[in-house]
């Protein structure tokens, strides 16, 4: 029978410590390098085509290097530091969910698909209702260009990545 207590760090060693510090490293310096179009009510985060692949690739071990990286660039970006607290806040449901989702689904096409479509409706949302909070930045209209900006990164483009190194990795991908 299978274990129901959630153990996202089991199994760790120097080789998931250096993957977590790749990602992490990545995606904030994709996030920086590209900051007016990483922030603010009109974003496009170029670094969520490299990001997501990363999650569904590596698990936990990408999922956490996603929202370290949150920690790094919220010292860098303006204003950003509100999104320090959301990215935590919503940890479950865009790294933890979606890390379990793909468990269950398999890293296939249809997989990635609909989890990469789930973290961009989470996405969208989450970050339109911090923009709202903090910035009363109109919600509905930013939900609906963050998604869109999201399903054009995460589906289009990181599955384009994803489905290159999944090609080349072959069945060596680490397990899940």
């Amino acid at each position: 029978m299978r274990s129901v207590v959630w153990k996202p760090f089991k199994g760790w060693g120097s080789k998931e410590i250096a993957i977590l510090v790749m990602v992490t490293a990545v995606n904030s310096a994709l996030v920086v390098s590209l900051g007016p179009l990483s922030w603010g009510p009109m974003q496009f985060r170029i670094a969520e085509m490299v990001a997501f692949p990363m999650m569904i690739i590596f698990g936990y071990v990408g999922a956490f290097g996603v929202l370290l990286s949150s920690l790094v660039t919220s010292w860098i970006a303006p204003g950003a530091m509100a999104e320090l607290f959301w990215n935590w806040a919503m940890f479950p449901f865009w790294g933890a969910i979606t890390v379990e989702m793909i468990k269950r689904l398999g890293r296939s096409n249809v997989g990635y698909q609909i989890t990469a479509l789930y973290a961009a409706v989470c996405t969208g949302i989450w970050v339109s209702a911090m923009l709202y909070f903090v910035w009363e930045v109109p919600f509905l209209p930013t939900v609906i260009w963050i998604v869109i900006a999201e399903v054009i990164t995460m589906n289009g483009f990181g599955y384009i990545l994803w489905k290159g190194i999944t090609s080349r990795a072959g069945k060596s991908l680490p397990e899940l």
